[in-house]
């Protein structure tokens, strides 16, 4: 074999090296843009802001402006640390710990995902419940439902928006005090 035929194919090989190692790449990043790492926050649902926060690596600072995205029926005052732009969130319910709220796909709650079908959602939760109940809402001028699926041994709920227009998930929050979080509904 003459030398610059083995030149030519050596170059050959690397220029198809090359276009395979920039042909995965592209293919890895797609796929990480399509579909991004979901970080489950169940095991942080009865956890301390502070830690969240460094488990997470986010900032939780006072966040008045996300209570509007918790459907909640307390008569008490509910307050927020969160971050609107990480979408995730400590819910208290008068000064006390009440649960966790997220509107970000990068999360997921008791293996429920947004985006998931109301149908996909109740096969996947691995959350307890023995009841479930309905509440239309009305969030961001979309219609939406909020399921309440409640256990009444544990006094726990989790709470599932759905947008009914497409029947996905849009935000899920989970409480500790089902009582106190559901005491205006008990009343009607």
């Amino acid at each position: 074999m003459r030398e610059n035929d083995l030149t030519s194919k050596i170059i050959s090989l690397i220029k198809g090296i090359v276009i395979i190692a920039i042909v995965a790449f592209a293919i890895y990043t797609a796929y990480r843009i399509l579909v991004p790492k979901v970080t489950d926050v169940t095991p942080y649902i009865n956890t301390e802001k502070s830690v969240i926060e460094s488990e997470l690596g986010v900032s939780l600072p006072s966040a008045p402006d996300m209570i509007s995205k918790i459907c909640n029926y307390t008569k008490g005052e509910l307050t927020v640390c969160g971050s609107s732009k990480d979408g995730i969130a400590v819910v208290y319910i008068d000064g006390l710990q009440a649960g966790l709220h997220i509107d970000n796909a990068k999360y997921s709650l008791f293996n429920i995902q947004l985006n998931n079908s109301s149908y996909l959602a109740e096969d996947n939760m691995t959350f307890t419940y023995d009841e479930s109940f309905k509440v239309l809402d009305d969030m961001a001028d979309d219609t939406a439902t909020a399921t309440f699926y409640t256990n009444s041994t544990t006094n726990e709920c989790l709470v599932v928006v759905y947008n009914d227009l497409v029947n996905k998930a849009v935000a899920i929050t989970y409480i500790n005090n089902m009582k106190k979080f559901t005491e205006k509904l008990s009343a009607i």
